[in-house]
């Protein structure tokens, strides 16, 4: 996950009251978990938020002593400086000024992070911490260096081809052309393409089989057989054969498959192809492996037909990826033990 760039919410570290409270609830939560197996006993921001909340009923109470209005009325006029910023509410919730939210932008660099600097909604960034604190002039942007993989201080080639996204995380099949322009990681799922289609059984006719006897019955599977075999055989001058619109296969099967345009029927929703299946709009379909086992898995009277069309392979890896194929390798032996 090196040269990742996150965001946390932000909270001033350095404040005396921050770092009383942090020093208190590290030695508490360390005497009462460690043996347990914890290992990180500082407040995450959510420790800080609850301690502000309690700060402001006991403040309310303490005021609900002194004056004649109720505990829920004093809470309501809370105004004071907590470890996680101004509380201050109006009408119920925070005042227009404290609406801001605040986040502190991180690089992940080693097996720690560095802040790269403050936004705030509405207003813009802020180089550092003093800048913040001090209130002076924002900016629309940061200047702050990431630092990438390997300590490069500049975006590694292989990440910007068209200058639109550094990283995709997600559903993307490994294909030969895309891999002669960006660097894959281990894929999660092995993938292919393969053919499915109903299986047509006609169950008319049968005969009791109490009377069989073993030669009769080799001759009888032998026929079923042959007879599913021609049923799953397609013919491919009337196939019609459905596939996902929105991915690589249309262009993969006329390319690569040798498939006519006119017999491919796009499809844009993994429900439409059993609807298509029933009411004749297609014959086939061309589906990637994963998706397959999820659509038998869940329908009864459909096969594969032919063998799976393996896809592209991983042709370079530059070090970053290779870096993070090793965490991967890593947490995914993590999730057998």
């Amino acid at each position: 996950m090196q040269g990742l760039i996150g965001i946390r919410s932000y909270i001033n570290e350095t404040a005396p009251e921050y770092v009383n409270f942090n020093t208190t609830f590290w030695q508490r939560f360390k005497a009462d978990y460690e043996k347990s197996g914890e290992s990180s006993f500082d407040p995450g921001v959510y420790a800080v938020r609850a301690y502000d909340i309690v700060d402001a009923i006991s403040l309310a109470a303490t005021e609900s002593n002194k004056n004649n209005r109720t505990l829920a009325e004093n809470l309501m006029a809370s105004n004071f400086a907590g470890l996680s910023g101004v509380i201050r509410l109006s009408n119920g919730s925070l005042y227009e000024s404290e609406r801001y939210s605040t986040f502190q932008l991180i690089n992940v660099f080693g097996r720690s992070y560095r802040g790269m600097g403050i936004w705030v909604d509405g207003i813009g960034f802020y180089e550092n911490e003093d800048d913040f604190m001090l209130l002076q002039q924002s900016s629309e942007k940061l200047e702050s260096v990431v630092f990438w993989p390997g300590g490069l201080h500049k975006c590694p080639a292989g990440l910007r081809r068209l200058k639109n996204v550094d990283i995709v995380v997600g559903d993307v099949t490994i294909l030969a052309d895309r891999s002669e322009n960006v660097s894959f990681t281990k894929p999660y799922m092995s993938s292919g393409l393969a053919m499915l289609v109903p299986v047509e059984v006609d169950r008319k006719g049968w005969l009791p089989t109490k009377a069989f006897s073993l030669a009769l019955w080799m001759c009888v599977l032998a026929l079923l057989l042959w007879y599913i075999i021609l049923n799953l055989r397609p013919d491919v001058d009337t196939l019609k054969i459905g596939c996902d619109g929105n991915s690589f296969v249309p262009k993969y099967l006329v390319s690569v498959l040798n498939y006519s345009l006119n017999n491919i029927v796009e499809i844009y929703s993994a429900s439409d192809y059993k609807k298509a299946f029933e009411n004749g709009t297609i014959t086939a379909a061309y589906l990637e492996v994963p998706y397959l086992r999820v659509f038998l898995s869940q329908n009864d009277n459909y096969t594969v037909n032919g063998e799976i069309q393996m896809l592209g392979v991983i042709k370079k890896q530059l070090p970053y990826i290779v870096i993070m194929s090793e965490q991967y390798s890593y947490l995914t032996q993590l999730s057998f033990e």
